[in-house]
């Protein structure tokens, strides 16, 4: 069985996450993508986020209906900083094809995960690239990726939590029952 491992703070879940996932299941002729929520991000350690249930709710919710989309709340379940390395071994143990699926802000920073040397001998590193690689300081992980031109999608949870504060409408940046879900339980507001 072919994987893809989609992980991030999901801080909240919108449609660029659900879209740009749809474009990988398919470029990449995987068999499913497996949402990984992270408890803390180790490059985001002075982030404050939600309570782990609401973001794992949330995925739920955007997940609906999609066979081909999974979640895992090994990461949440874990605690502490989240080590992508720890969460490639667990799922080893079942799957032997396994891409990891990350964004080119990921790719940047590369170099300060935690063992990417021994992270790119056990995963193929996708890209969810916009296209344009240029104008960035590039780490030998570059020369490793597998670049997808994958939608552009200009949606970022930090614009969706900004508009929440600010009570703007969020509609259509998150699936429509996130949504309903962020506003009964009065996230993001304080």
């Amino acid at each position: 069985m072919r994987i893809g491992l989609f992980g991030g703070s999901f801080n909240p879940v919108h449609v660029g996450h659900i879209k740009t996932a749809e474009y990988a299941l398919h470029e990449r002729s995987l068999d499913k993508i497996i949402f990984i929520p992270a408890f803390i991000s180790p490059l985001k350690t002075s982030h404050s986020f939600i309570a782990p249930r609401h973001r794992l709710n949330m995925i739920r919710l955007a997940l609906q209906g999609k066979a081909q989309f999974d979640l895992s709340d090994i990461e949440i379940r874990r605690e502490g900083i989240s080590y992508t390395i720890d969460t490639i071994d667990y799922f080893r143990k079942e799957y032997r094809y396994i891409d990891l699926i990350i964004g080119m802000d990921n790719l940047i920073v590369f170099d300060q995960w935690y063992k990417p040397d021994d992270l790119i001998t056990k995963v193929n590193l996708i890209i969810l690239s916009r296209g344009d690689e240029s104008g960035f300081k590039k780490n030998k992980y570059f020369e490793k990726a597998i670049f997808l031109n994958s939608p552009k999608i200009k949606i970022s949870s930090s614009e969706i939590r900004r508009k929440i504060k600010q009570s703007e409408s969020i509609k259509g940046l998150v699936p429509e029952e996130v949504e309903k879900y962020i506003i009964n339980n009065k996230l993001y507001k304080d």
